[in-house]
């Protein structure tokens, strides 16, 4: 009868056991939603995400040393770039190399009959508020920061649209100058802000100037049960000549039943 001697088995190769820069550019390549589920694994990934600057601008971290704002010449560079200077079609959109937008702001849905925009809860997802994710809302807008961004929203059968700029620099500077100004990038906190409270005027307009000629005005019931709107796709991007960079909005009313 003969005997076999088992072979010994081999130490299976570690992620974490390669040179750190494979780690770095292999990890770089990761999303925002990636880069998260991985600080989760162990401590040692988590310390490496926190602490290496290459990871702030796809985690739109507020970081202005190593992930500085956009400036209107950046972006006016950008501008002369195809396809976006393309006349037929000027728009970015999801997916584009130059510029994204944050996650949290592609994905949202809120109730707008309330007394006050205060109150309102946002949502991510049928069980995610952004209460529940609380620093998000201190992550950068946009990818690469801009420290101004014009937010245009429209609200589906709403005949008007709401445009307004947000601008922000550092009040520890007297502004005699802009460009002496510390430009600070506009965070999530920020749009979430300003879409929800130009929502709630949106909302309280007569039914009869906010809807189409040709649509019934409800009952009261009934736009109760459309009260929730949310955001039915990618928002879009568009800079313009003077480097403004606009970013579009598109909500539609739908109820719970809807969601």
């Amino acid at each position: 009868m003969s005997t076999r001697t088992a072979r010994p088995s081999l130490a299976e190769p570690s992620f974490l056991g390669l040179p750190y820069e494979i780690i770095r550019s292999i990890m770089v390549q990761c999303d925002y939603f990636s880069l998260h589920a991985l600080r989760r694994t162990c401590t040692a990934v988590k310390s490496m995400i926190d602490n290496d600057p290459v990871f702030d601008a796809p985690l739109f971290r507020n970081r202005l040393l190593t992930n500085p704002t956009l400036t209107s010449d950046d972006l006016i560079k950008l501008r002369g770039l195809e396809p976006i200077g393309d006349s037929d079609d000027p728009y970015l959109y999801e997916g584009n190399p130059y510029i994204n937008i944050h996650p949290a702001l592609a994905q949202l849905f809120w109730d707008v009959d309330v007394d006050s925009y205060e109150d309102v809860v946002v949502k991510l997802t049928s069980q995610l508020t952004i209460d529940e994710v609380p620093h998000v809302l201190n992550e950068c807008a946009t990818c690469p920061p801009d420290s101004a961004l014009r937010l245009t929203m429209s609200i589906a059968l709403y005949r008007n649209r709401e445009s307004f700029l947000i601008h922000k620099v550092d009040s520890n500077i007297p502004k005699v100058k802009p460009t002496q100004a510390k430009q600070q990038p506009i965070l999530v906190g920020d749009v979430l802000t300003q879409l929800v409270l130009r929502s709630n005027r949106m909302y309280l307009r007569p039914w009869s100037t906010r809807y189409w000629y040709d649509y019934k005005e409800p009952e009261h019931d009934e736009r109760r049960g459309l009260s929730l709107i949310r955001l039915t796709e990618w928002p879009e991007m568009r800079i313009y000549d003077d480097g403004e960079l606009e970013i579009f909005f598109y909500f539609e009313p739908t109820s719970l039943d809807g969601l």
